[in-house]
């Protein structure tokens, strides 16, 4: 198994596929959240994600294991992207996952900042 040194490598792939779903999911901005997460669970990344303003809840993610540390940088990647293409930003956004299923309970959530850096 990859240690923590692939975070990384996992976020910047979940971009590319984000940048996927968002182009998909564009065209229909009032229903862009609804098209992103059917898009997102037929590529059975999650059983289950709601959106809520900047706060995204996924039960079901294919990247949670038993682990002491979050583990969903996929959907961290696919999030920001997702994001950043609905509000066509110009500022970079930072998707933090603040409670992770792989270290206690039963989902996983995201949030989503202005960049921190």
């Amino acid at each position: 198994m990859l240690g923590r040194s692939s975070h990384g490598l996992f976020y910047s792939i979940g971009q590319m596929i984000g940048r996927n779903i968002a182009r998909e999911a564009s065209h229909e901005h009032e229903r862009f959240f609804e098209i992103v997460s059917k898009k997102i669970k037929e590529r059975n990344f999650v059983e289950e994600i709601y959106f809520d303003n900047d706060t995204v809840t996924v039960f079901g993610s294919v990247e949670v294991h038993n682990s002491d540390h979050n583990t969903c940088d996929i959907l961290r990647g696919i999030l920001v992207i997702v994001y950043e293409f609905y509000r066509k930003s110009k500022n970079k956004l930072y998707c933090e996952e603040i409670e992770c299923a792989s270290v206690n309970g039963n989902k996983c959530v995201f949030k989503i900042e202005e960049d921190i850096v």
